[in-house]
């Protein structure tokens, strides 16, 4: 077995063991390891946009002469995806060497660490390795509760929220937005945009008035809170720009107003071109984000155009297609294609279910189970210039990207090199 085998055997075992929310385990790990936290530590959360400003942000960071390390979730093609430094992913013989690391100073680590968990020290230890002025961690579900939370953030930034993960997060927006605004760090600032309902801008001023979590936390006291006002009709790529900038403003005091960066997000708003087809990816995967997404498409969407449409299980079906049934009757598809993503944290749910859901807009309705087979029927017979609206699910994204052989590090990168 080749050097680095073992550990990547190791890694992909851990995702069977789903989800285990909590902080001592991930706390301990992080001391025994010995991070070397770098003097600037962003820490971001929301129900949707968090990855986009993540990405704007490191955008700036970047153009400022920053050296940035990135955690997010989940990857798209390869797991390396999730450890980006200056917005690209790190190379797999990197990758592997922190890996090792990490086994190696922690040897109990197979007793209860979860994958996310995992990767989230994969990045830490990969501090050691590289020239990082900012690290910028993308939350994984929450805040409160979320391994991400045990890093010394020095500043913290929330996204909008909507009720999403409801049987883990809370039942209302107001339990939802109490989780997501605790990741809030005491003396430090958070930056928050502005909540339209009075109620969750309530909870969330009472929140980061008492960040504190006991063992987790050095310092007790109040967080220093911003809000952000966005438009209500701003699309969630300029919402995500116009925090990252109030964010360097106040933060860095860096003034980027004027400073064009348009991050290559992959997966998110994201054109690819292949045999003249043109595939439009869109990772809108839960009812606001779907709501967004559609909206801020919908008034200038080509007439020639197909759907390729999968998803992960959700706890509202109809309320997230909803708004991709709207579309769909005010600018029919030539054709609505249905795949089950592939490589999830779940199953993704079968093409069978999602056929009645969409079956009465009129429109002729294919199914594959697997995403590859459905874009080589694509590029086989849709027309030129043909737009296939991919959507429903990161997941899918990235089995189409790979389909389409746009899976190199330089196609995955947050910039064009």
């Amino acid at each position: 077995m080749e050097y680095g085998e073992a550990d990547r055997q190791w890694l992909e075992s851990l995702k069977v063991r789903g989800m285990n929310l909590g902080l001592e385990r991930t706390k301990l790990y992080c001391d025994q390891l010995g991070v070397s936290w770098p003097k600037h530590v962003f820490h971001v959360a929301g129900s949707n946009g968090k990855g986009t400003t993540c990405a704007q942000l490191i955008g700036f960071l970047e153009n400022q002469g920053y050296n940035t390390l990135f955690f997010s979730s989940p990857h798209l093609v390869r797991v390396e995806e999730r450890t980006r430094y200056k917005g690209k992913p790190v190379s797999s013989n990197l990758y592997s060497i922190a890996l090792r690391e990490l086994r190696e100073k922690l040897p109990h680590l197979q007793e209860d660490i979860t994958y996310f968990e995992a990767t989230f020290l994969i990045t830490l230890a990969c501090l050691s390795l590289l020239d990082v002025d900012a690290l910028v961690l993308e939350t994984g579900l929450g805040g409160r509760l979320d391994a991400t939370r045990v890093a010394p953030a020095t500043c913290s930034i929330l996204t909008s929220i909507s009720c999403e993960h409801t049987d883990i997060l809370g039942d209302t927006i107001e339990a939802i937005a109490r989780e997501k605004a605790a990741i809030a760090r005491p003396y430090h600032p958070i930056f928050v945009r502005n909540p339209e309902q009075v109620s969750v801008r309530t909870v969330i001023e009472e929140t980061v008035l008492h960040p504190h979590i006991q063992g987790i936390d050095v310092q007790v006291g109040p967080s220093r809170l911003h809000w952000v006002d966005v438009e209500s009709n701003c699309s969630y790529v300029d919402e995500a720009r116009k925090i990252a900038q109030y964010v360097m403003a106040s933060y860095l005091n860096i003034d980027c107003s004027n400073i064009s960066i348009q991050p290559h997000w992959p997966g998110r708003q994201h054109m690819l071109t292949a045999n003249t087809i043109e595939f439009f990816l869109e990772g809108a995967h839960n009812p606001s984000g779907m709501r967004r997404s559609i909206h801020s498409m919908m008034s200038n969407w080509p007439s020639n155009w197909s759907l390729l449409f999968g998803t992960s299980p959700q706890h509202s079906m109809e309320e997230m297609i909803q708004p991709l049934i709207d579309m769909i009757r005010l600018n029919p598809p030539s054709e609505i294609i249905l795949t089950c993503p592939q490589k999830g944290r779940y199953p993704g749910v079968a093409t069978q279910v999602l056929r009645p859901l969409l079956s009465t807009v009129g429109c002729e309705v294919k199914e594959f189970e697997y995403p590859a087979d459905a874009v080589d029927v694509l590029l086989a017979s849709s027309p030129k210039g043909q737009r296939i609206l991919v959507i429903g699910s990161l997941y899918l994204q990235g089995n189409v990207i790979e389909a389409l052989g746009f899976d190199s590090d330089e196609d995955l990168s947050l910039f064009k090199y």
